[in-house]
């Protein structure tokens, strides 16, 4: 330190100098490194800048390249479906034209054929008339059998008639009804004689069917439908009907017509009568089940700290048998019976911790 300051001393103003041009040589080395600075950064941002314009050019060739390949492929798949389009065209054209001429020269051959079509009515006109003969046959067929089948019924009705009126045959004490002194009709009681009588089975099975019918309706009178059933022809025989009168009966009576509308007509129950015994309860029933789809808890209400106590709605209410004691029973008591729980109810809320540090100093 003493040297430097002898230095300093002895050198006089030749210090001051060299600081001097120290510093003008300081600040031309940093003037000229800032000049090759700006030098080296413009010539870099010049080839940085070629570089990326080669590279965009680059590129851009590529770009191109590849669209035009895509272009191409595109143009000569829609030029494709284009040629395939009128070329199907053209063909179904051709094959509608060779199809119509076909259709027409076929129709014009075989089906529009005045010859053929003047055969083949000429045929059909005569199966059309054997088809009605034969028509005609199986009508007149049906008609002999349904003739034959009245018949056999009118015989057999005829038949039980006669077989029915077996006991007015003639006695040698009395003579029967067909050989009276009056009206003598040998050829009946001939034909009641050589006919069986019923039998037991028979007499008791006509018995059946005439109760069967006599409960057709729920009064038991017969309608005027059973009249014309084809089962109650036997009946018909049995109980002819009388000739009608030539001249009005004397003295107040109904016409025919009205008498027997009243007496066939339907069976008209009262509602009491047509109405179910049990349809109240029946009502009642469906009542209750829909209430019970509707209903969201099947039991009774109870307090939520008893398990046995059932809920009374007021404490002056009577009971089955006597006035309840007002407070011996229905007050809270503080016992453990019957809780839910071992912890008792808590009447009062519990303090809150930070309003118990109120009026307190810290």
């Amino acid at each position: 330190m003493a040297s430097l300051l002898h230095l300093k001393t002895k050198s006089g103003g030749n210090c001051c100098q060299i600081f001097r041009t120290k510093n003008i040589v300081e600040l031309e080395r940093k003037k000229e490194r800032d000049a090759a600075v700006k030098i080296h950064s413009w010539f870099r941002k010049i080839q940085v800048q070629r570089y990326i314009r080669n590279q965009h050019a680059c590129a851009t060739i590529i770009q191109k390249t590849f669209r035009a390949y895509i272009g191409r492929k595109y143009y000569r798949e829609a030029v494709r479906k284009r040629m395939k389009g009128v070329m199907t065209l053209f063909y179904d054209q051709m094959a509608t034209k060779i199809q119509a001429k076909w259709r027409g020269y076929y129709a014009r051959k075989y089906r529009f054929n005045f010859y053929t079509r003047k055969t083949y009515l000429d045929a059909l006109v005569l199966k059309n008339e054997r088809i009605k003969v034969q028509l005609q046959q199986t009508g007149l067929k049906n008609k002999e059998k349904e003739e034959k089948k009245r018949k056999e019924q009118e015989m057999n009705a005829e038949i039980m008639k006669h077989r029915r009126r077996h006991y007015l045959l003639s006695t040698q004490v009395c003579p029967g009804v067909y050989n009276s002194f009056n009206k003598s009709n040998i050829g009946i009681e001939n034909v009641i004689k050589s006919l069986p009588p019923l039998s037991r089975q028979e007499r008791q099975n006509i018995q059946k069917e005439k109760r069967l019918k006599f409960l057709k309706t729920a009064n038991g009178i017969p309608t005027s439908l059973d009249s014309n059933d084809t089962n109650g022809q036997q009946a018909s025989c049995d109980h002819p009907t009388l000739p009608p009168l030539k001249s009005k009966p004397q003295g107040p009576f109904r016409c025919t017509e009205e008498v027997l509308k009243q007496r066939y007509k339907e069976l008209k129950p009262t509602l009491r009568v047509a109405t179910d015994y049990e349809s109240v309860n029946k009502a009642r029933f469906e009542l209750r089940k829909d209430e019970w789809t509707r209903r969201i808890i099947d039991k009774k209400f109870l307090p939520s700290t008893k398990r046995e106590a059932t809920y009374t709605a007021c404490l002056h209410t009577s009971s089955n048998y006597q006035r309840p004691d007002y407070g011996s029973k229905h007050f809270r008591e503080s016992d453990d019976k019957g809780f839910i729980q071992n912890k008792t109810f808590q009447r009062v809320v519990s303090p809150i911790p930070i309003f118990d540090q109120l009026g307190k100093t810290y």
